[in-house]
């Protein structure tokens, strides 16, 4: 599993405390985890707090080849890049994702009115209070991310991630269609 912007590595330290479940079959198995993370102090943060069971990268996850992986987390991070990166980095995941597959991508949905604003603004004011305010966001419609994700020939489902906040997050689970999965041509 790789948890690209993965932090202080709260997702991972959850999923690496999942083995008692795994154990008792009730989840499934993550054979290795891993972490990217472009800021060191806070990749740092996650070596520590997940002391070897979880190994964490520092780099930017748009200028290198990544392992191929089963899983991929990318939890609130695309929406603090420029589109085109936004893009870039997208096909780098979707490549690296093995047939099978699944992309985790969480995002806010920009069509979704004043529950957008809500993430919106909470984005920014985070962005003044850790002095990176200059930085531009960049966020799309859920329909907008949908589509972006089908044309790179993922199946995808979208789940509403705001229940019980003033918030407009979506979670997209992509799945890389595996060639063994495509109906057979058969000739005419």
């Amino acid at each position: 599993m790789l948890d690209v912007g993965c932090g202080a590595g709260l997702m991972l330290a959850l999923i690496a405390s999942a083995g008692e479940l795994e154990t008792a079959g009730r989840a499934p198995r993550v054979e290795k985890l891993v972490g990217m993370e472009t800021r060191s102090r806070v990749a740092e943060i996650a070596r520590r707090a997940l002391s070897g069971q979880a190994e964490i990268i520092t780099a930017d996850a748009r200028c290198r080849v990544l392992p191929a992986a089963q899983t991929i987390l990318v939890f609130d991070v695309l929406h603090m890049m420029p589109a085109a990166d936004q893009d870039a980095l997208m096909h780098t995941l979707v490549a690296a994702l093995e047939p099978g597959g699944v992309l985790l991508l969480r995002e806010a949905d920009a069509g979704a009115g004043w529950r957008f604003q809500a993430v919106n603004l909470a984005n920014r004011l985070k962005a003044v209070a850790k002095g990176y305010s200059s930085r531009g966001f960049h966020f799309r419609a859920a329909d907008e991310w949908r589509v972006w994700l089908e044309s790179c020939g993922l199946h995808v489902e979208v789940r509403a991630m705001g229940g019980g906040t003033p918030f407009a997050n979506v979670l997209f689970a992509a799945t890389k269609v595996s060639i063994a999965s495509l109906a057979p041509i058969r000739p005419k």
